[in-house]
């Protein structure tokens, strides 16, 4: 695998005229808001580490594909805000731990709840729209991270490894890194993983149910009200959740 300059997070490419519109107010209100769900997806107590937005993506635009710190960006979603009404689909593509390549395709509210320090992912295929809009969320468990993120590695499937060295291997042309980002320059919009998807399509279902990767809805347990959580605040409201979770039951 090749290495260029070290860099420090995801790369953006193509002629990038992506924006913030921030309110940190507003963010802070956010992140302890969405604690609750958070936890109740995961299973374990978070640490809030920040919400930041709203990001908006404009013009021909990819994301290559990435992991997130592992020390601080463990659990992790995005708020689909909008995005123009003629816009060609734009999916955010994660690599499950079974090694499947999912494209999830996210409508205004849906929210997408996954573990960003361990899949990879990002948005390869270039953004062809006026807008793109959404809100991402960070946590780390309450009992730290130190030394699960090397152990992780024994956990990869042998079978996922041979997946990738057969095709970087069919025309000799290795993985380029950046960081935590990663593109493969043999295979087109950069990454091999894209010849073969599982397509996930939103809306997703209603507030307090989740959609996971085996096709199943489920209810998250102990998580407020709809009534109550709507009252909250105007972001909170028609929220919907849609999961890749890098679970078995992909």
């Amino acid at each position: 695998m090749k290495k260029r300059d070290q860099q420090t997070g995801p790369v953006e490419t193509k002629d990038k005229t992506t924006f913030f519109i921030p309110n940190e107010a507003h963010n802070e209100e956010i992140v302890m808001q969405l604690l609750p769900l958070h936890e109740a997806w995961s299973g374990v107590k978070l640490v809030p580490q920040n919400s930041y937005g709203l990001r908006v993506y404009r013009g021909a635009i990819s994301l290559n594909m990435h992991i997130d710190k592992p020390d601080t960006h463990v659990i992790s979603s995005i708020l689909h805000v909008d995005h123009g009404g003629n816009d060609e689909p734009w999916p955010i593509v994660i690599e499950d731990f079974s090694g499947k390549t999912n494209e999830v395709f996210l409508e205004s509210g849906d929210m997408l709840f996954y573990e960003s320090s361990k899949c990879m992912h990002g948005r390869p295929r270039i953004y062809n729209g006026d807008y793109y809009s959404s809100l991402f969320t960070h946590y780390y468990p309450v009992e730290g991270w130190d030394g699960v993120y090397d152990k992780m590695y024994d956990l990869i499937p042998s079978s996922h490894t041979k997946r990738q060295e057969k095709e970087v291997g069919d025309t000799n042309e290795d993985a380029i890194t950046d960081g935590t980002s990663v593109v493969e320059p043999a295979c087109e919009h950069g990454w091999c993983g894209l010849r073969e998807t599982v397509k996930w399509h939103g809306p997703g279902p209603s507030y307090g149910k989740i959609l996971t990767g085996n096709g199943k809805v489920t209810e998250l347990k102990g998580v407020p009200s709809e009534r109550s959580f709507n009252k909250l605040s105007p972001m909170a409201a028609n929220t919907q959740e849609v999961v890749i979770q890098g679970g078995d039951d992909f």
